[in-house]
């Protein structure tokens, strides 16, 4: 696994659909959480069987993360079409977005290019990825970045805990957003 500290700091701004848990239009504001840190999920593309594992695996353990108090959202590089049989189909109880490049359209096979999160994709090998946001501050800002040389080497949901446990204690200084 790739641990990144390029992108650390940056700041993230954006609204995008979500076809998955929550309202129907997710903002970066929405990251914020009571353990000062969230979890996004950068997915590869519709058709990949890994990424389509990792948000089945994420939803069957969703709860852990919920206890800790650690928001995690998926984006998925597509349409908001293709995200949706995504929804459907694994019926996530987190938030899934779709933050297709502004290029795409319904006839590209499988975009795996974002927009909204295309700064953060600059430092990302390969998806899918991890990035730890922290939500210390006024606004969520990059933390960490994990990722690798392939594919697989992206954190399983059981390292996505542990990562999660361990990035809140290795910042007991900074002072959590208040829980929402």
């Amino acid at each position: 696994m790739y641990e990144s500290h390029h992108g650390v700091g940056q700041a993230l701004e954006f609204t995008l659909p979500n076809v998955g848990d929550g309202s129907d239009r997710y903002t970066a504001a929405d990251l914020q959480s009571g353990s000062g840190i969230a979890l996004v999920l950068l997915l590869r593309n519709h058709y990949c069987p890994l990424s389509r594992r990792k948000v089945r695996r994420l939803g069957e353990r969703i709860d852990q993360f919920e206890s800790e108090h650690v928001p995690v959202v998926a984006v998925l590089p597509d349409t908001v079409d293709r995200a949706s049989v995504w929804g459907r189909r694994y019926e996530t109880p987190f938030a899934l977005l779709a933050d297709p490049p502004a290029d795409a359209d319904a006839g590209d096979d499988a975009p795996d290019r974002f927009e909204a999160f295309g700064d953060v994709q600059e430092w990302v090998p390969q998806t899918p990825a991890l990035v730890v946001v922290e939500t210390y501050g006024d606004e969520p800002t990059v933390g960490q970045i994990y990722s690798g040389a392939t594919r697989q080497d992206c954190p399983s949901v059981e390292e996505m805990l542990e990562i999660a446990r361990e990035t809140r204690l290795e910042s007991p200084n900074k002072k959590p957003a208040p829980a929402v």
